[in-house]
Formats: C-alpha cells, sequence, structure tokens
C-alpha cells in the first residue's frame, strides 16, 4: 500500500531531524577541539614569549612579533568559534522546529514543554551560558595579552 503525503512528509521530518541532531553534535565537538587547539597555540606563544623575553638582541621586536601574532590568532580563534557558535545554533533552531512541526509527544519524552531540542533553547540562560563564557574568556585573554605586551615593553624600555 502507498503511504500518504503526511507519512512521507513525516518520514523525511524524521530524516532532516536525524540530520540536524547530528550536525548539531558534530558542531559541539568542533568548539571544543577549536578550544584546546586554542589553549595549545597560547601554550607555544608562551613559550616563545619566554624565549624571545631572554635574548640578547632586540628583544623588543621579538616580543612585539609574539605578541601581535597572540592577539591576532586570539581573534581568529574567537571569529572561528563564533561562527560555529551561528552553525550549532541553526541546527538547534532546526531541530525545534522539526519537533513541533512533527507533535513531539511530551509525555513520551517526560519533558514539559515540547521536545529535546525545544527544551535545550527554552532553559539556555541568555547571560550565563557557553557562548557568554568563550566570549568573556576570549575577551580577557586578549586584553590580559595586550596588558601583558605593554608591561613587558616598558620594563625592558
Amino acid at each position: 500500500m502507498a503511504k500518504s503525503k503526511e507519512e512521507l512528509l513525516f518520514e523525511a521530518r524524521k530524516l532532516v531531524y536525524g540530520n540536524a541532531s547530528e550536525l548539531h553534535r558534530y558542531f559541539l565537538s568542533w568548539r571544543h577541539q577549536l578550544f584546546a587547539g586554542y589553549l595549545a597555540v597560547l601554550a607555544a606563544l608562551a613559550i616563545a614569549f619566554n624565549w624571545a623575553y631572554n635574548l640578547q638582541h632586540h628583544p623588543r621586536a621579538w616580543i612585539g612579533i609574539v605578541s601581535i601574532m597572540a592577539i591576532a590568532l586570539s581573534v581568529l580563534f574567537w571569529l572561528l568559534e563564533f561562527r560555529n557558535r551561528q552553525l550549532y545554533r541553526s541546527s538547534q533552531n532546526i531541530a525545534r522546529n522539526l519537533e513541533q512541526q512533527m507533535g513531539v509527544a511530551q509525555e513520551e519524552l517526560q519533558i514539559k514543554n515540547g521536545g529535546v531540542y525545544d527544551e535545550l533553547i527554552r532553559t539556555t540562560d541568555r547571560f550565563l551560558n557557553h557562548s557568554s563564557i568563550m566570549n568573556m574568556f576570549f575577551m580577557c585573554t586578549i586584553i590580559f595579552l595586550i596588558l601583558l605586551t605593554l608591561a613587558t615593553l616598558f620594563i625592558l624600555k
């Protein structure tokens, strides 16, 4: 027996929902990998900064170069985090919309207001969430790098 238009549409929505959920997890894993990579880059730049500080000839120039690289790479990683955030939020919104369209049974999932993604989006604190914490981390790191650079260059004269 042939499936009705509604059944075909429901099957298509389930397929897209599965893809959106998979993409959501994929982009979240990218967030973790970006953060780990950024910490590794910061560690390498700290070693380079120490090397430049201990140079006998032209330490100020090398400290300036390392500092500019550190600030530029911090901004780059922050932009990558921001773009990745847009992508996983897009996946969340697509999945939430599909949950609503498919009429996800609230009783089966024991969730009061809808599906998993609806609950995730609805209960996320607007100001204290991973994205805000990452923004604060990058902002503080960049400010620290600028102050460290200025203090070090001032000390070396």
